[in-house]
C-alpha cells in the first residue's frame, strides 16, 4: 500500500528497484558515450598528460599494451565528462527522501565537492607531478637510461592525480562534521599531533611507494588541515551565535506565553467574582422576594383571622337575639 508525502506517492520496494535500474543505465550509456568521444581526441589527450614528462620517451612492452591504456584513459575521461550526469542520476534518485535543509547540504556538499576534487588535480598535474617526475629522472646514472613504459606512468600520474583530487576534500568533510555537530574546532586542535601522524601514513597508503611522493602529499594536507581548524572555527561560532539567538527568542516567547496564560487567569478571576456578585445579588433579591410573600401571607392571615372573628360575633350576635326571642315568648 502507498502512503502519500510531501513530494507525492510513495515507491515500493520493486518500484525503487525499477527507479534504481533507470537511473543506473542511463549512467552506463553516458559513461559509454562520453569514452567514445573521449577516443576521438585521444591524440591530444595523450599529449596533456604527457606534458608534466617534458622530453621523456615511452615504451609499451607488449602488443596490446598501449592499445589498452588507450581504453582505459576513455573510459577515465568518460566517467570524468559524463560526471554531470551521474550525480544528477543520483540527486534525482535520493532527492524524494531527503527534506528541505538536507537537500540544501547535499547542493551544496556536491559543489563544493566538485570544486575540491578539481582543485586537488589541477595542484598534482602542475606541481606535484612534475617534480616527482624530474626528481625520479635525476637519480639515473650515465649506465642506465630513465625509459619508461607508457602504460606505468599513466598509472603512477593517475594515481597521484585521484589521490590528491581525494585529499583536497578534507576540508569539505570537517565542515559537514562541524555543520552537523559531530566535531568541534577544540576537538581538532587537540588532537592535532595524531591527525598529522595519519596524515603520513594516508600518504603513504595514497601515493607510491616513494618517499618523495609521501612528502609531497602529507605537506599539502597538512596546510588542508590547519585551513579546514580555521574555517571550523568560524562555522562553529556562527553556529553557537545563531542558537543563542533562537534560544533568546524562544525564552521571550515563553515568557511571552506565560504572561498571556497569567492574564487569561486574571481575566477569568475577575469573570468569576463578577459571577459571584450577580449571584449574590440574585440571591438577596430572592430572599427579598421571600420576605415580601411572607409578609403578604403574614397580612392575608390576619385579614383571614379578623374575618373569622367578625363572623364569630355576628353568629354570637345572633345566637344571643334568638336567646332573648324565647324568653319574651309564652
Amino acid at each position: 500500500m502507498e502512503n502519500s508525502s510531501e513530494d507525492g506517492p510513495r515507491l515500493t520496494l520493486v518500484e525503487h528497484l525499477g527507479e534504481l535500474r533507470k537511473r543506473l543505465v542511463i549512467s552506463f550509456v553516458a559513461i559509454i558515450v562520453c569514452a567514445f568521444a573521449a577516443y576521438r581526441y585521444i591524440n591530444k589527450i595523450i599529449d596533456i598528460i604527457t606534458k608534466p614528462a617534458g622530453d621523456l620517451e615511452f615504451i609499451y612492452l607488449s602488443p596490446p599494451e598501449l592499445f589498452m591504456t588507450y581504453i582505459k584513459i576513455s573510459l577515465v575521461l568518460g566517467l570524468i565528462i559524463s560526471s554531470p550526469i551521474i550525480l544528477f542520476q543520483i540527486w534525482s534518485f535520493v532527492k524524494p527522501g531527503l527534506k528541505k535543509k538536507e537537500r540544501r547540504y547535499v547542493i551544496s556538499a556536491l559543489c563544493m565537492g566538485t570544486v575540491f576534487l578539481a582543485m586537488g588535480v589541477v595542484f598534482a598535474y602542475y606541481i606535484i607531478v612534475p617534480m616527482t617526475i624530474k626528481f625520479f629522472i635525476g637519480v639515473s646514472v650515465d649506465k642506465i637510461t630513465p625509459t619508461f613504459s607508457f602504460a606505468n606512468y599513466i598509472g603512477f600520474v593517475s594515481s597521484l592525480l585521484l589521490s590528491f583530487g581525494l585529499v583536497f576534500e578534507l576540508p569539505l568533510l570537517i565542515i559537514l562534521l562541524t555543520q552537523l555537530g559531530l566535531v568541534a574546532p577544540k576537538t581538532l586542535k587537540k588532537y592535532r599531533k595524531f591527525v598529522i601522524l595519519a596524515i603520513f601514513i594516508v600518504a603513504a597508503v595514497l601515493t607510491p611507494p616513494d618517499m618523495i611522493s609521501q612528502v609531497l602529499m602529507a605537506i599539502p594536507m597538512v596546510f588542508l588541515y590547519e585551513f579546514s581548524v580555521i574555517v571550523s572555527t568560524i562555522i562553529y561560532k556562527k553556529k553557537k551565535k545563531k542558537q543563542d539567538i533562537d534560544d533568546e527568542n524562544d525564552e521571550d516567547d515563553e515568557n511571552d506565553e506565560n504572561n498571556e496564560n497569567d492574564e487569561n487567569n486574571e481575566d477569568d478571576d475577575n469573570d468569576t467574582n463578577d459571577d459571584n456578585d450577580t449571584n449574590d445579588d440574585n440571591d438577596t433579591n430572592d430572599d427579598n422576594d421571600i420576605n415580601d410573600d411572607d409578609d403578604t401571607n403574614d397580612g392575608n392571615d390576619t385579614n383571614d383571622e379578623s374575618d373569622i372573628n367578625d363572623e364569630n360575633a355576628g353568629n354570637d350576635k345572633n345566637d344571643e337575639s334568638d336567646e332573648n326571642d324565647g324568653s319574651d315568648g309564652p
